[in-house]
């Protein structure tokens, strides 16, 4: 009996360490398969959550981020967040893929508490023509210009000036931020005005929102953050269905008694819907749009004012516009109109900055829904080398020249072939290198079996240069694998950071430094990166090539095809390849408050710097998770100069 005993627990520990072992390896083989990024899965279970949190909340989380691109190569890592396998891209051009890809080859996917918290039927977890009708809707209501110069703009000014007058000589900015831009929310969604009702569904927000990245722990259990978001988003969920019913009850009135004269909003809108939603769905709706609100924007207005105290030379300027635009109004308390937004270049200077440095929002999280093959794309300081005898390049050579700062990259086997490397025409290479229509359907199939990169396609053409004097043979694509082909298999959980191009040196020049300058002066506003533009109008260059390759100084003339630099500062784009400036994301998921957002803290900083001055009253620290905020809510003391 006492054998029993032991042994069932010494049987059951086995078999999970077997069950686990067997699981490991299986991920282990299921990565090998497909290819994934490099990278590691952490601690058991765990993966690298508690690493990454522990960065974002140090107020310093580019080391996280570093150290694995870093060790593993490239701009793509494989780690384990929050419980599942997750890819993380520092890549803006794959960035752009996702974000390009919604609904085809990537759809919305956020941890299971964020999903729980938001609801189901949330803007940001709807899917498909339902997502695309609400995010058209959303987009129309708060992104036109028309509708926030003629409906919204009125009442930013009244409501920022109303709150203003009521601080003291010491605020909390990040609470008092909060406390504006949720009224603005409320007042725009729903139309009411701020008062008791508005005040609680603010204070059941800050629960709710401290749980989107906590420990999804049962739901009775009101012990951690979890547990009080679950109860507080009850509670906001009930308030949110009496007012739907409550004007759903009057909207059937004005109907009888045809007496609607007010202006429409978005609650109006989803009740007159042509498909009608439900009352759960409005909730749903509204509940997940009312979080703009109570964080991004709010954490917009805090960086700024944070960002400007830091820097004295840029508070100079913005008081010095916005004084001017003031001096020009007629009257004292005249409010704002949108002329006068649309006169604020510095400012929005700093808004551009500040969200690129900030990030409010950090990434996005996506799941695949197909297999995703990802080919790379070329880096800094690539060359394209033009040769007459290709003989003596071998693999081993093609690897010393990339690690040379001279030839870091690409290397290309003639000047014609320059453009067909860059091309997706296999048939097309094919036919250039051999007329026998046989060996086009072997190109063909080698070139689609393997996510070739670009140098990846180098050196498949590479061997066919060599198979042109010897017998055919079967290309293995993986001798030619880099780190820049990918496969990334259905289901896999992917993470694009915004955050991590932001700050990368490749694409903005002293990339962690606030410099709203740098937006006044577009072409300093990036590194440059390598187009291939082809071998028409080559420049030649004197290139200094590596000792143990002396057979291309011997054979090869050495052509630099022509650099040109592929962002353009003013838009935050490259010219030939991706965005690298995306703060409020991208594609059919682009945050429908990306121009408002601007407008309400643009109105926040005319009055803040004309009529106040400031001083921190206590040293703060900025951190990321679970949220963009400052750690105590930055605590200033104020003094008033002018009556608003």
């Amino acid at each position: 009996m006492a054998f029993s005993f032991i042994s069932f627990p010494l049987f059951s520990s086995s078999l999970f360490l077997a069950a686990l072992i067997f699981t490991l390896l299986r991920r282990t083989r299921k990565k090998h398969a497909f290819q994934l990024p490099p990278g590691s899965t952490g601690l058991p279970f765990i993966g690298e959550s508690l690493r990454m949190i522990t960065a974002y909340r140090s107020g310093n989380p580019e080391p996280f981020v570093d150290d694995r691109l870093c060790r593993h190569g490239g701009r793509l890592f494989t780690t384990h967040l929050f419980g599942e396998l997750t890819v993380f891209s520092a890549d803006p051009e794959f960035n752009q893929l996702v974000l390009a890809g919604e609904g085809r080859t990537f759809e919305s996917s956020y941890p299971s508490s964020i999903s729980t918290l938001l609801g189901r039927r949330s803007l940001v977890l709807m899917k498909g023509s339902l997502h695309k009708r609400m995010h058209s809707l959303t987009l129309t209501r708060f992104a036109s210009a028309g509708v926030i110069r003629s409906s919204l703009l009125p009442g930013i000014d009244h409501l920022i000036r109303l709150n203003l007058r009521s601080w003291g000589e010491s605020v909390r900015l990040l609470d008092q931020a909060k406390k504006i831009a949720f009224e603005l929310t409320v007042e725009q969604l729903m139309s009411e005005k701020p008062g008791e009702w508005t005040d609680y569904l603010s204070r059941h927000y800050n629960a709710l929102t401290d749980g989107f990245f906590s420990v999804p722990l049962p739901s009775f259990l009101c012990l951690n953050a979890y547990g009080r978001a679950i109860k507080a988003r009850k509670k906001v969920a009930a308030a949110l269905m009496e007012l739907v019913k409550s004007r759903k009850e009057r909207k059937m009135r004005e109907i009888v008694c045809e007496t609607e004269t007010r202006k429409k909003d978005m609650v109006d809108e989803l009740l007159e819907a042509e498909q009608g939603f439900t009352e759960e769905e409005m909730v749903d709706f509204l509940l997940a749009l009312l979080v703009s609100g109570h964080e991004t924007t709010p954490a917009m207005m805090t960086l700024v004012v944070k960002f400007l105290t830091d820097n004295p030379s840029a508070l100079a300027l913005v008081k010095e516009e916005q004084v001017g635009i003031r001096e020009r109004k007629k009257g004292v308390q005249e409010a704002l109109e949108w002329s006068d937004y649309k006169t604020m270049p510095f400012t929005q200077c700093v808004i551009n900055e500040t969200l690129r440095v900030g990030n409010i929002i950090s990434g996005v999280f996506r799941r695949t829904v197909a297999d995703v093959h990802y080919k790379g794309r070329l880096g800094t300081d690539f060359v394209l080398v033009a040769g007459c005898s290709l003989r003596g390049l071998d693999a081993e050579t093609v690897a010393q020249c990339a690690e040379t700062d001279e030839l870091r990259g690409l290397v290309s086997v003639s000047a014609d072939l320059c453009g067909l490397v860059a091309e997706t025409d296999s048939s097309a290479l094919a036919r250039w290198w051999f007329k026998t229509p046989g060996w086009i359907d072997q190109v063909h199939t080698d070139w689609y079996c393997y996510p070739l990169s670009l140098t990846d396609r180098y050196c498949y053409l590479l061997s066919l240069v060599e198979m042109s004097f010897f017998p055919p043979m079967r290309i293995d694509g993986s001798l030619w694998r880099t780190d820049a082909g990918y496969k990334i298999p259905k289901g896999c959980k992917v993470f694009a950071s915004f955050r991590a191009v932001h700050l990368d040196e490749n694409y903005f020049e002293d990339a962690r430094t606030f410099n709203p300058w740098r937006w006044l002066i577009p072409h300093l506003n990036s590194k440059k990166e390598t187009v291939i533009k082809g071998p028409s109008k080559p420049e030649k260059h004197v290139i200094k090539l590596p000792p143990s390759v002396p057979h291309l100084n011997k054979f090869s003339s050495i052509l630099l095809l022509e650099f040109q630099g592929n962002m353009s500062k003013d838009s935050g784009k490259q010219s030939a390849g991706a965005p690298t400036f995306t703060p409020f994301g991208g594609g059919q998921r682009l945050c429908p408050g990306y121009e408002l957002g601007r407008v309400e803290v643009s109105v926040f900083l005319h009055y803040l710097v004309t009529c106040f001055s400031w001083e921190v009253a206590e040293k703060d620290k900025l951190v990321f998770f679970p949220t963009t905020r400052m750690l105590k809510g930055y605590p200033i003391h104020v003094q008033r100069h002018r009556s608003l």
